[in-house]
């Protein structure tokens, strides 16, 4: 399964829609982005981040400039998340 199966559910589960979608209301009242950080727990440890810009139960999670985490890797190097993440807040 891809990550967009898990949004969007199937016969025998919701989908995360209801929980990304209050997630972005709450940041947007909040006047703060959301982020996605996603972390490697192998020996790689990668870590993955992205800005998200928009929730849409077809289309699912936009993110800023169509880079999701998995198109944006540190190699285990957190002041550069750390940058990135002052950089895009």
């Amino acid at each position: 399964m891809i990550p967009i199966d898990f949004f969007h559910g199937s016969a025998n589960r919701k989908g995360d829609f209801p929980s990304w979608n209050i997630l972005f209301d709450l940041a947007k009242k909040m006047n703060v982005s959301l982020m996605l950080f996603t972390f490697d727990t192998s020996e790689n440890k990668k870590q993955g981040a992205a800005k998200i810009t928009g929730i849409s139960q077809l289309g699912g999670i936009t993110y800023k400039n169509n880079v999701r985490p998995c198109n944006r890797l540190f190699n285990n190097d957190l002041p550069k998340v750390k940058e990135w993440l002052l950089a895009n807040s």
